[in-house]
């Protein structure tokens, strides 16, 4: 991309059906269903940020190591911008780098455009095949979206091929653990994970792996917790977390799954659900 992109860009690119037969907790995609995941995510784009909490808090760690890394002519990208949070933050923050906010979903950057000021430029594309070419990218930023993506591997290293040698990644990602109580009964339903999670152990390799050496790695840990199984349900439909390919449950099946969940996981507190996260900043080599 030039110096002097304009701000309604709109990249389109293919979308591809990836096998996850060998991954039993990462949900196999038919070759339409990312279209209609990234719709849902995108319906729900306007109360995102009222209610992605957690994920706002993450935001929140990552806008420091973005001011520390940026320098005023570089280039960034934030892949799975959403509802353009983490642009909103950097703005208040005093930040006026050149960033482009990047989503598979239309209706998010529809809502970026209409929401968001001038100096952000904006553009539709999958964060699994990104239309641009290598070494784009001074920066690039990936909050909470990787591991919605089918092989979270393969999407840390296409991205790292999009920076510059010597050029940030900054990223959160959820890992093992995240959203446990409800995971566990969704397979003791035979439903789909919508997520890959790794062991935080892995989270390092993941980046070498890519020629990313690891600045600073910090977990994040927390639980939020509801009055019953289907505000916890509802929670994850208003910040588009429940868009899988799998079919609906029935009435009585949704009834009988909150009820497991309730008996199963529920405390005097409520209904807990458990996130886990890594965040923080890696580096590109210079080779």
């Amino acid at each position: 991309m030039h110096h002097d992109v304009p701000r309604y860009v709109l990249y389109i690119s293919f979308i591809m059906n990836f096998d996850s037969e060998n991954n039993p907790d990462t949900h196999r995609r038919s070759p339409n269903s990312k279209n209609r995941i990234a719709a849902h995510f995108g319906r729900k784009v306007s109360r995102y940020e009222e209610h992605a909490v957690i994920q706002q808090k993450l935001l929140d760690n990552l806008v420091p190591e973005i001011v520390a890394c940026s320098t005023p002519d570089a280039h960034w990208a934030d892949f799975g911008c959403g509802n353009g949070g983490l642009e909103k933050k950097l703005t208040a923050h005093g930040w006026h780098g050149r960033m482009t906010g990047i989503d598979i979903a239309f209706e998010s950057l529809r809502f970026c455009i209409k929401t968001h000021h001038a100096h952000m430029s904006w553009g539709c594309a999958d964060a699994e095949l990104p239309p641009f070419k290598n070494s784009t990218f001074q920066g690039i930023v990936a909050a909470s979206m990787i591991q919605w993506t089918a092989h979270p591997d393969t999407t840390i290293g296409t991205l790292a091929a999009l920076l510059k040698p010597g050029g940030f990644f900054i990223f959160s990602l959820f890992t093992e653990g995240s959203f446990r109580e409800l995971y566990e009964i969704r397979k003791q339903y035979n439903l789909p994970i919508p997520a890959t999670l790794y062991h935080e152990s892995a989270i390092e390799p993941l980046l070498q792996c890519s020629n990313l050496q690891p600045l600073k790695i910090v977990p994040f840990s927390e639980t939020v917790y509801f009055s019953s199984a289907r505000k916890l349900l509802r929670h994850l439909s208003l910040i588009g977390s429940t868009g899988t390919d799998s079919r609906p449950l029935t009435r009585s099946n949704l009834q009988r799954f909150c009820d497991d969940l309730e008996n199963r996981f529920g405390t005097e507190k409520g209904v807990p659900l458990t996130y886990k996260a890594f965040f923080g900043t890696a580096r590109k080599g210079d080779k």
